[in-house]
């Protein structure tokens, strides 16, 4: 995705328009250490990645004093990739002005005139992971991503069946009536079966609920502090860096933050993870504080989750084989929930790299087999 620097010097770049657009232009330039950059050059194209980007929307919230969702940067038009250029993102700067509920759904591909596909990711809320597979999906059918409710002040867990209730008033603001197709990833899964089943029971048809490497709480251990750290640190590391190399051991962030309270663990790992150069060295960690903090209240919501009734039928996609004992039981478990026999399939990959090349080529195609002909 990176131009080279005689590719870039040969396009011919156009200048900023107003204040606003030359600060934006000054915080690409800092950050992708190159110059000059036109209005309508993309972030990407220019050697961003989404790491890079975290801190070009922390820089933006601190020079402008305007939040703008990391998931919109990869939204898409009907037409084709909207670049990531300056242009672009002083429309987003509007937008986030003057949307008061940054939690909004977020389009992850058009296609218009189509049902929607709605992807709902796991714990932290934030749907970025998702955008190879929906980008993957059969062109027929719209995808739409679920954003998780900002954490309230005082808030330490946000229940399962809370996220279902946020995520139905979500969709259905968007598609008054199904039938509805739902893909979880993750954490996602379980509330993808809740919103279904909160779905079915008001007499909508959900046409396809699918969940991706999802485990229900009971299979889940009661994990200390140290260890959701460790865990949200490996994530975090695996979801921004497509190379398993640039990925650190949970075990050593496991025993960075082992013997301090968890704030203070997850600032000594995130610092260790700059020095190791597996984010940027001036990050605002503000943003990651405020992921985590989401992640953790996530992560012990599903712990205290717990079904009450079925859904009418269950798609399981595990990634690895059926040998491995915790994902065929976890399949079990889920199975027990569907009213119909549950269709499982297996594929390669772990529970990141399912959602990319190659892996997530056969993830989509899987789901797209299930999911019935638009209109039909």
């Amino acid at each position: 995705m990176t131009a080279s620097a005689s590719d870039h010097r040969q396009r011919p770049t156009a200048a900023p328009r107003d204040r606003i657009e030359v600060e934006l232009l000054r915080l690409y330039e800092e950050l992708l250490q190159t110059a000059p950059i036109g209005i309508d050059e993309c972030f990407f194209d220019l050697g961003g990645h989404s790491l890079l980007a975290v801190q070009l929307l922390a820089r933006i919230k601190k020079t402008l004093g305007v939040t703008i969702p990391l998931a919109w940067l990869f939204e898409q038009t009907v037409e084709e990739d909207q670049p990531v250029d300056v242009a672009y993102v002083r429309t987003l700067l509007h937008r986030a002005e003057a949307t008061p509920d940054l939690s909004d759904s977020v389009l992850l591909r058009e296609a218009e005139g189509t049902p929607s596909v709605f992807f709902i990711s796991g714990a932290g809320g934030d749907v970025t992971p998702l955008f190879p597979l929906a980008r993957a999906l059969r062109a027929d059918r719209r995808c739409v991503g679920l954003q998780a409710p900002p954490l309230r002040p005082g808030e330490d867990e946000q229940a399962v069946e809370t996220l279902a209730e946020h995520h139905v008033r979500q969709i259905q603001r968007l598609v008054p009536h199904g039938p509805y197709a739902l893909i979880g990833w993750s954490m996602g899964g379980a509330t993808a079966f809740e919103v279904a089943s909160r779905l079915q029971a008001a007499g909508e048809k959900v046409e396809l609920l699918a969940l991706l490497d999802s485990f229900l709480g009971d299979q889940l251990p009661d994990y200390t502090e140290a260890e959701i750290v460790a865990m949200y640190t490996d994530e975090l590391i695996r979801i921004h860096r497509a190379d398993p190399a640039d990925s650190t051991d949970s075990t050593d962030s496991e025993a960075l933050a082992a013997e301090l309270p968890y704030s203070a663990g997850l600032e000594r790992v995130l610092q260790e993870a700059a020095v190791r150069g597996l984010i940027p060295m001036e990050s605002d960690l503000g943003y990651f504080r405020e992921r985590f903090a989401m992640y953790r209240a996530h992560v012990r919501a599903l712990g205290r989750y717990k079904p009450v009734d079925p859904v009418e039928q269950l798609a399981l996609i595990y990634a690895g084989g059926p040998e491995d004992q915790v994902r065929a039981q976890a399949a079990a478990c889920w199975s027990e929930l569907s009213e119909r026999p549950a269709t499982v399939r297996f594929v390669d990959g772990d529970h990141y790299s399912m959602l990319r090349e190659p892996a997530v080529a056969h993830v989509a195609a899987v789901v797209g087999d299930w999911l019935p002909d638009a209109g039909r």
